[in-house]
């Protein structure tokens, strides 16, 4: 009997690979984006704008922190999704906020004290030539949302350096934290989840 399961099981057709994703949307399901490869994501997407903190008066907030390195400031990790070539793909968003200079200081329990909880919901608005935008897990486009205090940020599709492919971009921005103008690196990540094993498809960039 056990000879018998194993040969039933030998004779079993491979697996086509993980289905990493599928969802539906208006009632019509959507292919699963597994079937998509790199080169289709990087001919199909266009920029777009994402805004921290101005998810449609969402009351989540994000506390400061302590990362492992020893700097202070804010981590956000959210999974949202995208519509590429008809299939939506859901990406691993990641807002890193470090407060520079925090490293050396030697005051890091003294400037969490001093910082805010920041609203952490996040909104998105396309470019004025596409119709981009992040979506929920229904396929409904999250709140447009406006720039907020410089937290909004241009994302711009990137083919990162592990072989995942998505939207990146970075920059600096000035606050009051405890009276004293200090100035925060903001970098904004969103990988396309098992990207990184899609086939990268005729004509990839």
């Amino acid at each position: 009997r056990t000879g018998a399961a194993k040969s039933d099981r030998s004779r079993q057709a491979p697996s086509p690979g993980p289905r990493l994703y599928q969802a539906k949307a208006g009632g019509r399901p959507l292919q699963d984006q597994g079937c998509i490869t790199k080169a289709e994501f990087m001919e199909h997407v266009t920029g777009f704008y994402m805004t921290l903190g101005g998810g449609g008066g969402s009351d989540q907030k994000v506390a400061p922190r302590v990362f492992s390195t020893g700097s202070v400031g804010y981590f956000l990790q959210r999974f949202v999704y995208i519509t590429v070539n008809k299939k939506l793909v859901r990406l691993k968003a990641q807002v890193t906020i470090t407060v520079c200079g925090s490293k050396n200081e030697g005051k890091a329990d003294e400037l969490v004290a001093a910082m805010p909880d920041v609203p952490c919901a996040l909104a998105s608005r396309s470019q004025s030539t596409s119709k981009m935008r992040l979506k929920d897990k229904d396929g409904e486009p999250l709140p447009g949302g406006v720039d907020t205090d410089g937290m909004s940020f241009h994302m711009r599709p990137k083919r990162f350096s592990t072989g995942s492919v998505g939207f990146f971009n970075s920059h600096k921005l000035k606050w009051d934290i405890g009276g004293v103008e200090r100035k925060l690196q903001c970098s904004v990540m969103l990988v396309a989840l098992g990207s990184k094993l899609w086939s990268d498809g005729d004509g990839a960039p």
